[in-house]
């Protein structure tokens, strides 16, 4: 992984992600990857597990806005109905 020499999810290409899913031990793995979808169900799955809220990163606006449009199409209000984006 060292021999990437930048952030490895902006300049990586396939075969070194192949690589890097060899030795990463799927405890590790509770990132949303996937299709859109799969994506903003997985940030669901955390929020109805009892997360207060999620980070997200590793990637661009881009790749970001498709997923925030289908968290959108799925989102209940009812998590958050006490809750404000503005927590201090």
């Amino acid at each position: 992984m060292t021999s990437v020499g930048s952030w490895i999810d902006a300049v990586a290409s396939f075969d070194q992600f192949a690589a890097i899913d060899k030795v990463l031990p799927q405890e590790w793995r509770s990132a949303a990857v996937g299709t859109p979808r799969e994506c903003a169900e997985r940030w669901l799955e955390e929020f109805e597990a009892g997360a207060d809220g999620i980070i997200i990163h590793a990637c661009t606006p881009e790749e970001f806005e498709p997923v925030l449009a289908e968290y959108e199409r799925i989102r209940p209000d009812h998590l958050f109905e006490d809750r404000t984006n503005r927590p201090a």
